[in-house]
C-alpha cells in the first residue's frame, strides 16, 4: 500500500470512529396497550437508568388496554379488575421463573419451590441479597424481583372488583384536580370523563406560554447500547427523568387516582382539540410512571417508589 493510500485509509477509519452515532428509530408505542408501555419503560430502565441487565425477564401483562376515547366509570371498573388479574399473573410468572432459576443455582433451597409462588418472594429476596456480590443471577433477582415485589403484594391483596368506596374516593380526588385548574375560560378550565381521563383546556395565551415553557424543560436523552440517541419514527426524541421536577405538574399528577389515567393539556382551535401535552400515567410492575407526549419529544418519568 502506498503512503497516500495508507493516509486515506487512516483518515477514513478516523472519520468512521469519530462520526456521531446514527440515531435509532423505533415505532411510537401504543399507549392504550399496557404491555407496550411496560416494554417502553423496560427499555428506559435498561438503557437509561441502567437499573436492570438487558437479559432480565420482561413483564408482560396480557390483554390489558385502556381506551381514553371510551372513558366512563364502567371502563374504570372493568380496567381495574383486568389490571389486578393481569398483574397477578404476570408478576407471579416472573417470581416463578426466578425462583426456579435460583433453585438451579443453589441460591434458593429446592424445598421453597413446594410453596405457592406468592410465598416465595421473601425467601427468594433474602437469599439473593446475601449472594448478590458473588452471583450475577442473585444480583439480578435482588434488583428485579425487589423492584416488582411491592406491586405484586398490592395486587395479591387487592379486591377482584373495584370497591364502591374506592371509586367514590377517586371521584373526590378528580374533583380536587379539576378545582386546581379552574382559573376561568380566559386562562384554563378542566373537565373529567369517568375518573381516568381529564382534559385541561387552555386559553390561547396560556397555551402559547406553556408551549414556550415546555421547550425549556430539560430531560436526559435515551441512548441505545452503542451510544446512539433513540428517536421515534415520527422524529420525536425519547427522553427520561427520575421524576418530574416541575413541581406544579408533579403535584397535580399525584392527585389523579387509579391504575391508568390520561391528562390532556390542549386548546380548541376551529372546533378541533389541539394537544399541547398529553400525559399517560400507569401503575406498572416497577412503579408508577408518566409518559409525557409533546410535539418534539416523548418523556418517560417515574416516581421514586410504587404508590
Amino acid at each position: 500500500m502506498s503512503r497516500t493510500h495508507a493516509l486515506l485509509a487512516a483518515a477514513a477509519l478516523l472519520a468512521a470512529v469519530s462520526a456521531p452515532a446514527r440515531a435509532e428509530e423505533i415505532d411510537p408505542p401504543d399507549l392504550k396497550d399496557v404491555a407496550a408501555i411496560e416494554a417502553l419503560v423496560r427499555r428506559v430502565e435498561v438503557d437509561g437508568f441502567k437499573r436492570f441487565p438487558a437479559g432480565a425477564l420482561a413483564v408482560k401483562p396480557e390483554g390489558l388496554r385502556f381506551d381514553p376515547d371510551k372513558a366512563s366509570l364502567e371502563q374504570d371498573r372493568a380496567f381495574y379488575a383486568s389490571w389486578v388479574k393481569a398483574y397477578r399473573a404476570a408478576l407471579g410468572a416472573l417470581v416463578e421463573h426466578y425462583s426456579e432459576k435460583a433453585a438451579e443455582e443453589k441460591i434458593l433451597k429446592s424445598q421453597e419451590l413446594e410453596k405457592p409462588v406468592e410465598k416465595r418472594v421473601g425467601p427468594l429476596l433474602k437469599e439473593a441479597q446475601k449472594q448478590r456480590k458473588k452471583s450475577p443471577l442473585a444480583a439480578e433477582i435482588a434488583d428485579l424481583v425487589g423492584a416488582v415485589a411491592p406491586r405484586y403484594a398490592e395486587v395479591l391483596q387487592a379486591k377482584d372488583a373495584l370497591p364502591d368506596a374506592v371509586l367514590a374516593a377517586r371521584e373526590k380526588d378528580v374533583a380536587k384536580f379539576l378545582k386546581r385548574y379552574d382559573f376561568g375560560p380566559k386562562i384554563a378550565t378542566a373537565a373529567a370523563v369517568g375518573t381516568a381521563v381529564i382534559e385541561v383546556k387552555l386559553a390561547p395565551d396560556t397555551f402559547e406560554l406553556v408551549r414556550r415553557t415546555m421547550y425549556g424543560w430539560k430531560f436526559t436523552p435515551l441512548l441505545d447500547p452503542q451510544g446512539a440517541p433513540v428517536t421515534l419514527k415520527d422524529k420525536r426524541r425519547v427522553e427520561f427523568t427520575g421524576q418530574v421536577t416541575q413541581g406544579e405538574v408533579r403535584e397535580a399528577l399525584r392527585q389523579v387516582p387509579g391504575e391508568f389515567f390520561v391528562v390532556r393539556y390542549a386548546k380548541m382551535e376551529k372546533e378541533k382539540t389541539v394537544d399541547l401535552i398529553r400525559v399517560t400515567g400507569a401503575k406498572l410492575a416497577y412503579g408508577t410512571y408518566y409518559i409525557i407526549e409533546h410535539e418534539d419529544r416523548l418523556v418517560v418519568s417515574r416516581e421514586p417508589a410504587p404508590r
